[in-house]
């Protein structure tokens, strides 16, 4: 009888002992990730690029994939206001490489693709492919509406 209160015991704090380490990680990267944002607001992305790179090895399953996409969302609003065409094409490839599922990181690729010269065709299809597929999607309908009303030639 003691025997099983032992094992259930041990069980017990193993468990609690998993879960304190995952929460300390997640709380390590979060501040990571809120230093790099809060960078990101004064037109910085050195630290939200770093971070980045640190977190190269994410991926869509992992636990901090959500935190990684949300950085890269911030980041290529930053990269777009700033009209940084090719650091955006970069970072939204990478980003549409995690997940070519992922409709906000087309907008952004196709967006970026669309602003350089070597690339110009090659984004306005994706647009408009990706605009009759997902017309909802608020950045591609941004970006659609944008150019459409600034080339008199449409999409």
């Amino acid at each position: 009888m003691i025997s099983i209160y032992l094992i259930s015991y041990h069980k017990q704090m193993v468990d609690d002992m998993g879960v304190y380490i995952i929460d300390t990680y997640y709380d390590v990267r979060k501040g990571e990730y809120d230093k790099a944002i809060n960078e990101l607001e004064k037109s910085s992305a050195g630290s939200a690029i770093q971070l980045l790179n640190e977190w190269e090895s994410i991926k869509k399953k992992d636990r901090l994939y959500l935190l990684k996409r949300k950085l890269l969302l911030r980041l290529s609003e930053n990269l777009h206001k700033q009209s940084k065409y090719k650091e955006l094409a970069y970072w939204s490839k990478k980003w549409l490489a995690m997940d070519e599922r992922d409709v906000t990181a087309m907008a952004f690729y196709y967006q970026a693709l669309l602003h350089l010269d070597q690339t110009r065709e090659e984004g306005v299809k994706g647009m408009i492919n990706a605009y009759r597929k997902f017309p909802d999607n608020k950045y591609l309908k941004r970006f659609y509406n944008t150019y459409r009303k600034n080339n008199s030639e449409g999409l």
